[in-house]
């Protein structure tokens, strides 16, 4: 099994983090990854990382030009390309319990208010997750957490997944394979492109059939 040799998510590690993220170093070019493995992640932690890897990883497209050129500079001061750096950047501010952002460095700028009908309705061995935002500028991501216990969610590692928000349309996510009979409960929170966290709405459970 490989070991970091820096600390968590530092600029010059290498080595294996949680069994979901790679780092090396290529032609004097530090390399973030994804750890390939079959099936679903197994531990809260690694579905965490997973989820927020997936996240930055199909928005980077997205970033305005002018907004990307803004990683340049400091990734190739650290020998590493504009999206690695992004990649690990934003990582690094994950790991610390913030969202990440679009832009460098993190402004957390302006505020992010609630903005999101939600609910989840239970179907065989899953649940979809429905919300809808409205009237909120700047919105970047929807997290959607899920514990097991009503008020269980107090941690990054009970993130599932990161829906990309439609404004005033619906954005619907499946989460399964989940256990029939079991009640799981969920919170969403939108957060902004600086990176801005907006609060933790109220629980809504649901209980798949079988």
């Amino acid at each position: 099994m490989a070991t970091a040799t820096s600390p968590l998510f530092a600029l010059e590690a290498t080595g294996s983090l949680g069994k979901a993220l790679t780092f090396s170093s290529l032609r004097n070019t530090g390399v973030v990854r994804s750890q390939p493995r079959p099936g679903q992640p197994r531990s809260p932690a690694q579905q965490s990382t997973r989820a927020m890897i997936s996240f930055l990883g199909r928005t980077w497209g997205t970033i305005p030009l002018a907004t990307r050129a803004d990683w340049t500079a400091p990734a190739l001061a650290q020998g590493l390309s504009a999206y690695n750096f992004y990649i690990r950047y934003n990582m690094q501010r994950w790991s610390r319990r913030s969202f990440p952002t679009q832009s460098y460095p993190a402004t957390e700028a302006g505020t992010m208010g609630f903005g999101i009908f939600f609910s989840a309705f239970p179907y065989p061995r899953r649940i979809l997750t429905w919300s809808q935002v409205w009237t909120v500028d700047d919105a970047w991501g929807i997290a959607v957490y899920r514990a097991l216990t009503f008020g269980g969610i107090d941690s990054p590692s009970d993130l599932v997944y990161i829906i990309s928000p439609v404004l005033a349309d619906m954005n619907a996510r499946d989460d399964y394979p989940l256990t029939p009979g079991q009640t799981y409960f969920y919170a969403f929170q939108l957060f902004s492109t600086t990176g801005k966290a907006g609060p933790l709405s109220p629980t809504r459970d649901a209980t798949p059939t079988t």
